[in-house]
């Protein structure tokens, strides 16, 4: 049996909606062969998923339990312990693809992670809960989990501060890093529920859960 795991009640579907989405992109023989690198990984579900088509993985996570959750499931996964708000993990590597699902939010200023992902892939992936008004702008917000229950795996920001940016932010620093991005903004994307313990409220600037995936690819 597990001995951590994420908040279950809404993960499931959510983990299901991005997969498909990738998939419907890519096809699945796209992933055979390829090195791919999930940052953020949490109990590392996505990636073990993508490792069974074929791809050579490593997940990346601040948080130590999560990564040992990972090796738990598939010790062939491996794994790598960062803090996106400080470096950039396993700096020398180039993967063929990097998937960032739901990290971006959970970091005050996320423009230099986006830069990082983009310059060391070929493909990059991209999933964050945004602020739907224009202009290339972000806004950092304190983000104060609930009472963790026994059986979760705390989600949220290491560093206790998150952020809401704009699409035009983060597709400004995807072609900071060398990139082109296509983003994809579909109502079935969307389709499943977002929880109302994740501790951000409403406010003014975004409503909670309007999600934006990007996928984007080298421009040179």
């Amino acid at each position: 049996m597990s001995r951590w795991r994420l908040p279950g009640a809404y993960y499931p579907r959510w983990r299901q909606v991005r997969i498909h989405a990738i998939l419907d992109h890519y096809r699945a023989n796209f992933f055979r062969g390829k090195t791919m690198m999930e940052v953020g990984c949490g109990d590392g579900s996505i990636g073990n998923f993508f490792y069974y088509l074929g791809c050579q993985v490593t997940c990346c996570d601040a948080r130590q339990e999560f990564l040992d959750e990972v090796a738990y499931r598939n010790h062939e996964i491996r794994t790598a312990q960062c803090n996106l708000e400080e470096a950039w993990p396993l700096p020398d590597e180039c993967f063929d693809v990097i998937l960032n699902l739901g990290v971006l939010y959970h970091l005050a200023e996320p423009h230099d992670c986006i830069v990082e992902n983009a310059r060391h892939c070929n493909h990059l992936v991209l999933d964050c809960e945004v602020t739907p008004s224009g202009g290339v702008r972000t806004c950092s917000m304190p983000e104060n989990p609930p009472e963790r229950l026994a059986d979760e795996g705390d989600d949220h920001a290491f560093s206790g501060m998150g952020s809401r940016p704009t699409p035009a932010y983060i597709e400004a620093a995807i072609r900071d890093g060398g990139m082109e991005p296509v983003m994809l903004n579909t109502t079935a994307y969307d389709d499943h529920p977002y929880p109302h313990k994740l501790g951000w409220g409403e406010t003014g600037a975004y409503r909670n859960g309007m999600r934006r995936l990007w996928f984007a690819k080298k421009t040179g």
